[in-house]
């Protein structure tokens, strides 16, 4: 059972929090929200929770592999009151090969997300990053499946929940086919995004729904870590944000996500193999 929040200093209460989450993603096993009982963690302590996590995993010798964003559509901000987007760390070991397939046992109540994402040739970050920055940037851009699961019970969840919860961050998937930004950086936010499940069409929305333009959330991003002291590097993943709603994911469920001029993607949800431990 945690310590009360009230009985120790917030230092270390926040990195109980990050011990506790974390905990919860690798046993499958939701807790209750950290912005309650018994943390109380405020949303100014939000991010110090993820980054705790995030040091902690790199300390064990996880491997960053980049970032997402979060919350970019104004629909999702006003769900949980807020004006702009969250970020989250993305690792090597978070990431399925396109056509892999997912251990049911390892989520508590996973959904899938089609996303644009950008790949890196160069270092990116500073106070203000522009979008022929973000161009300059990125080697290719190619089509992505987000896998989101947030760890706090039942899904409910406040900004400085899913914040402190790593942004409900847990797989990601990246197509084969590369889009160089060179030649359709004008044209991205035109561009149509499906989400197919089982072969029925669960989500459709052009990459406009991405701030106005996935180009525009990798610069907020940019900017963000850098007022946390972190430059992206070469090679860095950026998920740039959802344009549609999440669809859940049940054993056996085959997710498609495509966009258009840039390709597709595919993940299964293993069957549950009763009996297996």
């Amino acid at each position: 059972m945690p310590a009360p929040a009230a009985s120790v200093p917030r230092d270390a209460t926040i990195a109980l929090a990050a011990v506790e989450l974390r905990r919860s993603e690798i046993k499958a096993v939701p807790v209750g929200a950290v912005s309650g009982e018994p943390w109380f963690v405020q949303p100014g302590e939000a991010y110090r929770v993820q980054l705790a996590q995030a040091a902690t995993r790199t300390e064990a010798g996880g491997i960053r592999r980049g970032f997402k964003v979060g919350l970019t559509s104004s629909g999702m901000q006003n769900l949980l009151g807020v004006t702009e987007p969250d970020f989250g760390h993305l690792f090597a070991d978070m990431e399925v090969e396109n056509g892999g397939t997912l251990n049911p046992r390892e989520f508590i109540l996973p959904k899938a997300e089609p996303e644009l994402a950008f790949v890196l040739r160069a270092p990116l970050g500073a106070d203000r990053v522009l979008p022929e920055d973000v161009i300059a940037a990125t080697d290719y851009v190619t089509v992505a499946i987000e896998v989101v699961d947030s760890r706090i019970r039942d899904w409910k969840i406040t900004w400085t929940d899913t914040v402190a919860d790593n942004g409900s961050s847990s797989r990601f998937v990246l197509g084969d086919a590369r889009m160089y930004l060179a030649d359709a950086a004008g044209t991205l936010r035109s561009l149509r995004t499906d989400l197919v499940k089982n072969d029925e069409l669960v989500g459709t929305a052009p990459l406009s729904e991405v701030m106005g333009d996935p180009i525009t959330s990798v610069c907020w991003l940019a900017e963000t870590l850098y007022r946390f002291g972190i430059e992206m590097q070469p090679g860095d993943v950026i998920l740039s944000g959802s344009p549609c709603a999440a669809t859940n994911l049940l054993p056996g469920d085959h997710v498609v996500a495509n966009i258009e001029n840039i390709g597709s993607v595919t993940v299964t949800v293993d069957e549950e193999r009763k009996g297996t431990p």
